[in-house]
């Protein structure tokens, strides 16, 4: 359900607490995982960067290092050429974050996506949103054409 809090993806099995090692790492900090999930990508590793991304949004609810997070899945799906994983964010970013920084950029990708009905239905409540939103001219051309 894409109105339950986004699970954070597990990176690695923590080991269990045992006699010669009796804690546990501490859970790293938002920070963290936003500066491991930026190293990952620079050295290439780009599944591990979306999977840090992924764990900065499941924590961050709705501040700005989470907003920006979104904004790098997005580019990270789009590399990967993951269509239906950036769908997924699109549609979790315009529930969490409806005034966004992304937020036109989201919502027309979803109208994008859309085909039929359904399309003439979201770029038509993206104009009622968003009457003078980035995508204007586009949404208009796609109503226009129907």
């Amino acid at each position: 359900n894409e109105n339950e809090p986004e699970p954070e993806p597990d990176l690695e099995v923590p080991q269990a607490p045992t006699a010669e090692n009796p804690r546990t790492q501490p859970r790293p900090s938002i920070e963290a995982l936003d500066a491991d999930a930026r190293a990952a990508w620079k050295s290439g590793d780009l599944d591990r960067a979306r999977r840090l991304f992924e764990r900065v949004v499941a924590r961050g609810r709705g501040g700005e290092r989470a907003d920006v997070a979104y904004g790098d899945l997005f580019t990270l799906a789009r590399r990967q050429r993951d269509d239906a994983g950036l769908r997924r964010y699109w549609k979790r970013y315009v529930k969490r974050f409806p005034r966004g920084r992304y937020i036109d950029d989201a919502r027309a990708g979803l109208c994008r996506a859309a085909t039929g009905d359904a399309q003439t239905r979201c770029w038509e409540r993206y104009l009622e949103a968003r009457p003078r939103g980035t995508y204007r001219e586009d949404a208009e051309a796609a109503l226009r054409s129907k």
